[in-house]
This record gives structure tokens, sequence and C-alpha cells, in this order.
């Protein structure tokens, strides 16, 4: 379920003495444009979003269990007419409670065929990961977080890799 939720920039009140409040009717249009963005996002189904638009400033809000479901919130509403200034708040909040075993990350990192030959060192704590080490390219980098996102249970990667860019 996407939830709308809107102020408006003006004062309540006087939205209520004019007939026709423009401020509040653009709220709500983009804030519902950013709701039904989201709504057909195959990525998205079943989440709850707190939607917030404030004269162009579009805010999303919920606590979700996967990182890829925030950054599909973003890849869906990221082009919409209208937004001016997009802030994603959405927390992760892992459903599981499993410790998150260091090996099994290290070993998704060595199956990967452009990782296999990287100095990678990877740090665990609670549901938090740590990236360390050098690669050689942004690619690289990127594919290493990925990597790191997709182990069930992790709230945040931080990603300290360097680039040793080769000649």
């Amino acid at each position: 379920m996407i939830t709308v939720i809107f102020y408006a920039a003006l004062c309540p009140h006087l939205c209520l003495e004019i007939n026709h409040c423009t401020i509040m009717e653009n709220n709500l249009k983009l804030a519902r444009n950013v709701a039904v963005a989201i709504k057909w996002e195959h990525l998205m189904s079943g989440t709850e979003i707190h939607v917030t638009s404030i004269d162009g400033v579009v805010t999303l809000e919920s606590d979700l269990p996967w990182n890829y479901q925030k950054e599909a919130a973003t890849t869906a509403v990221r082009h919409l007419q209208g937004i001016k200034v997009f802030t994603n708040d959405i927390r992760i909040q892992p459903e599981s409670q499993d410790e998150i075993e260091q090996e099994d990350i290290e070993r998704a990192l060595r199956r990967n065929s452009s990782l296999d030959d990287q100095d990678i060192q990877v740090y665990v704590n609670e549901n938090n990961v740590t990236l360390n080490g050098l690669v050689n390219s942004y690619f690289q980098k990127d594919e290493a977080e990925r990597i790191a996102w997709n182990a069930p249970g992790i709230a945040m990667v931080k990603n300290e890799l360097s680039i040793n860019f080769k000649d």
C-alpha cells in the first residue's frame, strides 16, 4: 500500500478561504503521481511508502527489508515531471535477525568473475558490512557493493574500496 501524505506550503485556513488552491492541488497531484509510479514498480509490490510533497520537494519514508526496494523507489520516481528536489529517506530494516556470516559474503565476491582476482576484505558488525581493499574500476567497486547488499539481513554497506587504475 502506498500512503500519500502532503502538506500545503500555505496556512490551511488560507486555503479554505480561497475557492481554488493551486498550491495544494499541485502538491496532491505530484504526491499521487509519485505514489502511482511506485505502485507500478514491480519490485515494490506489497510495500508501504509514505510520500510527502511540498512545492515540488518530494520525500519518501518507510522501513523496508531490502536495499533493492529503496533503489527501485528512487528509479520509479527519478524522472517524474514536477519534482524539484527528491529525498529518499527509506530506512533498511532487515527482516532476518540471523547473524550475517562474513564468509558467505566473501564467497559470493569470489564467485563473481569480474571480482575474482581482487583484494577485497569484508568486515561484518551485526547487520552492517564494510568493504575495504583495492579494485581496478568503478564497475568492480559498485559490483562488490551490490553483491554485499544481496546478503539477507544487511542494513548498511559501507564501501571503502579504493580504485587502482591500471595504466
